[in-house]
């Protein structure tokens, strides 16, 4: 019955969707939770009955919802109606999916047995008396005669019908007058939509302003629900940079996001690739979408449309350029805005490229030309930004170009992660100068990024033969260590690289950005490499992008491998490289930020970390696209040694698909074997080996596939019952990172050991190690924990246990304590604390059941349940039986029942020894 049911509430709303899967996913989405109405309607036989109870009182709050949430908007329907007999307004504009929810609760509505018809003002009967109401045979009304027997057709079902009226400013006054007089008299479930509250009749207002309709705004789409529909209308995902470009240029808008894909896909610029659905332009937008745009237009002289469409081609203009009647005709038109500079730009990006493709090529090349110009005329007063913009047209439209100019332009692009333009760029630089090392080199990393090795190894091969300092000689032996590290995952390869540059470079400085980087590579295969003592900004003169890039490899090298104190005295540093050097190193802020998370998550605390990655996450999918991968594989770490091995394969996952999009630090590999892991920890073996097939051969020494690899191999030994054999493995690896100055994943390893309970003497000393060469209160910690396990100091064990479970090591805290509660008790008190500890570890794997141990799981038999561990607590704080009944709204019989099995599995007689195994604060 409930497929039936949602069968039919699929289509109802077929018209609006035109991917047939796409449809059946939305509509099962929908069908999982419409609020408690629906699961209300769903108990039972169907039949007819009251959409919602009958309450007074309450407050009129300004709510929102999202564009996707016709659950919510049912949901809230009933808590105002309920609370108050209030409906709602709904406002939202155009295409911002006020339509589409209204008819899936009407939908989700009828399919209970109620009336809910969709009364659209602006489509049937606008200009028509009552002629909203026309065609409703639900009520018998097929053609309404008076505004009375439609409020008495209402009135008869208005227990099981409601009203939804979508574009209330449109409809007819004798419709409102009977929407009013429902309103006022029936009290039904109401919801009115409309673009602005400003707009909608006076008596609708009034409504408001007097507390019976309740005012929703419909939100833009989040970054997430934008992701939800690109991949439901492709069938499949779209990078991370397409994603962004289509939900900003939608402007939240459901329907215009819809439509940009369809005029994307039709004009081959959105393309299916091997990393998903890639936007090689700008979005385009379809025919339908490119009128509403024209529209505006069609009142402006031709001067100002000229003057726009300079803009838009620009992206930012010169306010000057413009005539003063000019832009006040586009301001009032609402096609314009000045930015902080005072500039001007386009308020759309839907008007901004129906400009840029509007009118003839013929015209379209004029208006490049003179856009150009204006824009230089800007840069001779020294606007960077300016000259970049002028550059930029010129490249794309085939004027000439300086190839410095277009080299510049290059590397900027590049480091904006726009490979497409740097690419051109510095062909366009080739052309009037072959042999430009700088411009070969570009070429060289921008193919590289895009995938294309055969052509980045020709470019960098080029460029070798070409250089003619050592400036140029040490930039390409960078750029070409990391096309050889992150595309052929071959670091070995990348050191070799380095160190031919480095036996003929003579100039000091650019040496040592070779040391850096030897440093760098070298960790990445697995070697010792010579440590660089790292130096303040202010002593490296005019910071350039090699110089940048340096400092925050030596960054990244002391968080490593420690010294933690070192690397965290470099962190403000590299704050104060200039934000125009920054913008060169393609992801250099955001390895700036995140150097900072892992010497955050160094320091132990794993609550703050999560929240950090996780913040980072949500902004780098609108903001910073490249960087997403990396912070996926942070935030899949983190949890696979510290909580939950679900999150970590998610996580895990998603970094894959993203880092073979865009991997700007190395970490596809290292992605793939946390895959492996992380399936291994939450029991997927098949997926498990899957991922570590995926691995390329070069990769095999990079310790962060080492330190994965033991991981895995020594927890298959665990999970068959050999036990030493695991402790072995981890130990070994252990060791092995340590030589390989990969401290703090050596430690991580050596703690594990330590919580499995094998040669905790040489893991301990494996920890001491780390810690002094490292430091950070996560080593400490790990090292406390090892000598006092060595010792046999329960209170210590315990101590140490409460510190993990406050910093979020979960893991670390749950191992603890089940080691605490398996010790034979000699007395009543260790007895005591045995108890303890087995509920204070069951407590924890309530809320991470998929935490990976090594000191096995607790004894499930004292685990409680989620109501008897609340009785357990108000017990403990020494509420009376009465009262807990009270509370949980049950009898004392009953709390009595809880007692006795919460006693019996924690091994207690009275409420004092559970007050005691609980510790109530």
């Amino acid at each position: 019955m409930l497929s039936t049911a949602f069968g039919e509430a699929a289509a109802a709303e077929r018209r609006t969707l035109t991917n047939p899967r796409a449809e059946a996913r939305y509509h099962a989405r929908l069908s999982r939770s419409l609020g408690s109405i629906v699961r209300n309607a769903l108990r039972g036989p169907r039949r007819a009955r009251p959409i919602v109870a009958r309450a007074q009182g309450g407050t009129v709050m300004g709510r929102t919802v999202g564009p996707m949430g016709s659950e919510q908007l049912l949901d809230l329907l009933e808590e105002q109606h309920t609370a108050a007999g209030r409906g709602l307004l709904v406002t939202g504009a155009h295409g911002a999916g006020k339509t589409r929810m209204l008819r899936a609760a009407s939908a989700t509505l009828q399919q209970r047995g109620s009336t809910a018809p969709v009364l659209a003002a602006h489509s049937v009967g606008g200009d028509v008396p009552l002629g909203l109401f026309l065609g409703v045979a639900d009520l018998a009304v097929t053609m309404p005669s008076s505004p009375a027997g439609i409020i008495d057709a209402f009135a008869r079902r208005r227990s099981t019908s409601a009203l939804l009226v979508d574009g209330v400013e449109h409809v007819d006054p004798a419709s409102l007058f009977v929407i009013l007089k429902l309103l006022q008299t029936t009290r039904l479930p109401a919801i009115l939509t409309a673009t602005d509250i400003a707009a909608v009749p006076d008596g609708v207002r009034a409504l408001c302003d007097s507390g019976d309709l309740a005012p929703v705004s419909v939100l833009p789409l989040t970054r997430a629900e934008a992701a939800e529909i690109i991949e439901r209308e492709l069938g499949g995902q779209a990078t991370p940079a397409a994603v962004s470009k289509l939900a900003l240029a939608s402007g939240g808008s459901p329907l215009q996001l819809v439509e940009l894909i369809a005029g994307s896909r039709d004009s081959d610029r959105l393309v299916e690739s091997e990393h998903g659905w890639e936007l090689r332009d700008a979005p385009m937008p379809t025919p339908r979408l490119a009128e509403r745009a024209e529209a505006k237009l069609a009142a402006l002289d031709p001067s100002a449309v000229d003057a726009v469409t300079c803009a838009a081609l620009a992206g930012e203009y010169p306010s000057a350029a413009i005539a003063p009647a000019d832009r006040r005709a586009l301001a009032h038109a609402g096609l314009i805005e000045t930015t902080a500079s005072g500039w001007i730009r386009l308020i759309h990006p839907l008007d901004a490229e129906h400009l840029r493709t509007r009118g003839s090529s013929a015209l379209r090349r004029e208006l490049v030309g003179e856009s150009i110009r204006a824009l230089r005329e800007a840069s001779a007063s020294g606007d960077p930004g300016a000259a970049r913009r002028a550059d930029a047209l010129a490249v794309r439209h085939g004027y000439d170009i300086d190839p410095d100019a277009a080299v510049g332009l290059a590397e900027h692009a590049l480091g904006a992660f726009d490979e497409p333009l740097a690419l051109l760029a510095a062909k366009a630089a080739l052309a009037g100068d072959p042999s430009n090392p700088a411009a070969h080199r570009v070429v060289g990393s921008a193919a590289s990024a895009l995938g294309e090795t055969t052509e980045a190894d020709a470019s960098f091969r080029a460029a070798q033969l070409h250089v003619r300092t050592d400036v140029e000689r040490v930039s390409v032996a960078l750029a070409m260590a990391q096309h050889l590290g992150v595309r052929r995952h071959d670091a070995a390869a990348a050191l070799a690289v380095l160190a031919d540059a480095a036996a003929v470079v003579d100039d000091d400085i650019a040496a040592a950005h070779l040391v850096r980087a030897r440093m760098r590579w070298a960790s990445v295969a697995g070697r010792q490499s010579e440590r660089v003592e790292s130096r303040p900004v202010a002593e490296v003169g005019a910071v350039g992008a090699d110089a940048a890039l340096g400092l925050i490899t030596t960054a990244m090298g002391g968080l490593i491998s420690g010294p933690l104190d070192d690397a965290e005295r470099l962190l403000p540093d590299l704050r104060r490289i200039p934000d125009e050097v920054l913008a060169l190193v393609p992801g250099g802020a955001s390895l700036i930020d995140l150097a900072e998370v892992m010497a955050l998550s160094y320091s132990g605390d794993v609550l703050a970390t999560r929240r950090s990655i996780q913040e980072a996450i949500a902004s780098a999918g609108s903001q910073k696209p490249e960087s997403l991968g990396a912070w996926e594989y942070a935030l899949g770490v983190l949890e696979l040694f510290s909580a939950d091995a679900d999150v970590a394969h998610q996580a895990a996952q998603s970094a894959t698909v993203h880092l073979d999009w865009r991997d700007t630090a190395g970490l596809l590999p290292a992605a793939y074997a946390l895959t492996g892991a992380a399936a291994l920890a939450a029991g997927r073996t098949a997926q498990s080996t899957q991922a570590f097939e995926q691995i390329p051969d070069a990769a095999a020494d990079d310790p962060k596939v080492v330190m994965l690899s033991g991981w895995v191999r020594a927890r298959g030994s665990y999970l068959d019952g050999r036990r030493g054999a695991a402790g072995e493995t981890l130990l070994a690896t252990a060791e092995g990172l340590l030589a390989a100055q990969h401290t703090y994943f050596g430690g991580m390893l050596a703690h594990c050991a330590v919580r499995l309970g094998h040669d905790v003497p040489a893991a301990a000393a494996v920890l001491r190690r780390a810690a002094s060469l490292a430091g950070g209160g996560m080593l400490e910690l790990f090292v406390q924990h090892a000598e006092a396990a060595i010792a046999g100091d329960a209170d210590a064990l315990d101590a140490l246990a409460e510190q993990a479970a406050e910093l979020g090591l979960v893991s670390t805290a749950v191992d603890i304590w089940t080691g605490l509660s398996i010790r034979p008790a000699l007395d009543a008190t260790a007895e005591l604390r045995a108890r303890r500890c087995s509920v204070r570890a069951a407590e924890l794997l309530t809320d991470a059941p998929g935490v990976p141990l090594w000191a096995g799981r607790p004894d499930r038999s004292a685990q409680l349940t989620e109501r008897e561990h609340k009785v357990a607590r108000l017990a403990a704080e020494r509420l009376t039986t009465k009262e807990i009944a009270e509370r949980h709204g049950v009898s004392p019989h009953t709390v009595n029942n809880q007692l006795a099995a919460i006693y019996r599995k924690l091994g207690v007689t009275r409420r004092a020894e559970l007050r005691e195994v609980l510790r109530p604060d």
